[in-house]
């Protein structure tokens, strides 16, 4: 994308080419409830990876490019207004830069790719302004370009993608960052699996269907926050049955709360016949991903069996 914010706008000599890349994210627990200000953690998807390169311009016309696609009219516009964002946050004169967008995320899935590009756009314009940022500042900033993607974001798909590191989050507070210790005494890592089961839908959608539930069930807040906590606490410890006792409980309270469409608990049920101890949708729901805590010792059999049963295109693994 050719960005020219004036008529009379030249870029700065002193600035050079350059490039930056943020992951996404997969919410272990704490999807919804994290909106209205309860705990969560979330841990980076290190493989799937948005990448920009920017560099100065004198074209005066408009172009992005995802990879070598050029995008649609509307797509281009709603990036440019999100790059005047970023200029703007940061409070630097706006200067002509050629933006080239790379991602292998999947978009509209829950798993942050927004979130990456605007933590990305943050720390290149930073960069050449020559300034340096704590993670959280980079994150709170970045947040603000989430707003044109996101009415109302928490915060925490930002927050993983500056931190690049699994977090215990609260709104409008520092991201905690986790500590991982290995199961069993250090003999196994966290193995989680990310399968993608080809649907997307409206984060808003699924916020506003979810809403009555958490309007009326007037403890899920404070049960939300005590799984997460529970969660942060035993991946610190390496406590493995904790974490998958507190994935099956926040399934049933996400499909209570209409987030957990049919299909996606069909995958749940599916990964659990093969022994898979924990499973559940990750992010907004209505479709996007299903997120599954791999057993520790039969871990890379259980891999197989998923990648076989749904394609290793749609699946991906996460490990800590």
């Amino acid at each position: 994308m050719i960005y020219n914010s004036t008529a009379d706008a030249r870029p700065d000599t002193a600035v050079t080419p350059a490039r930056h890349s943020a992951c996404g994210k997969a919410i272990i627990v704490g999807e919804h409830a994290v909106v209205y200000g309860a705990q969560a953690v979330a841990i980076p998807v290190k493989s799937l990876v948005t990448e920009l390169t920017l560099t100065p311009s004198h074209r005066r016309d408009c172009r992005l490019l995802l990879g070598s696609r050029p995008l649609s009219r509307q797509r281009l516009q709603h990036l440019k207004a999100v790059v005047f964002d970023a200029f703007k946050v940061l409070q630097i004169r706006p200067f002509p830069v050629a933006i080239k967008f790379r991602s292998n995320s999947l978009m509209g899935a829950g798993l942050g790719s927004s979130a990456a590009l605007s933590v990305a756009l943050i720390r290149l314009l930073c960069g050449w302004a020559g300034r340096r940022l704590t993670d959280f500042q980079v994150a709170r900033l970045a947040n603000y370009l989430e707003l044109r993607f996101h009415g109302n974001p928490s915060g925490l798909d930002t927050a993983v993608a500056a931190c690049a590191a699994p977090i215990l989050f609260q709104k409008n507070r520092a991201p905690q960052k986790i500590t991982i210790t290995p199961i069993a005494g250090g003999r196994y890592p966290w193995r989680f699996v990310l399968i993608d089961s080809g649907v997307r839908a409206s984060t808003l959608a699924m916020i506003n269907r979810a809403l009555p539930w958490f309007q009326r069930e007037r403890d899920s807040l404070k049960n939300f926050s005590q799984h997460a906590h529970t969660v942060a606490m035993s991946l610190a410890r390496g406590k493995f049955a904790a974490v998958a006792d507190a994935m099956n409980r926040v399934d049933t309270m996400l499909r209570a709360a209409g987030v957990t469409t049919a299909h996606l608990i069909e995958i749940i049920e599916n990964v659990k016949a093969l022994g898979v101890p924990a499973a559940k949708s990750t992010g907004a729901g209505g479709g996007g991903c299903v997120l599954s805590l791999l057993h520790p010792q039969r871990a890379q059999a259980q891999l197989h069996k998923i990648q076989k049963l749904y394609g290793a295109e749609h699946v991906h693994e996460v490990v800590l």
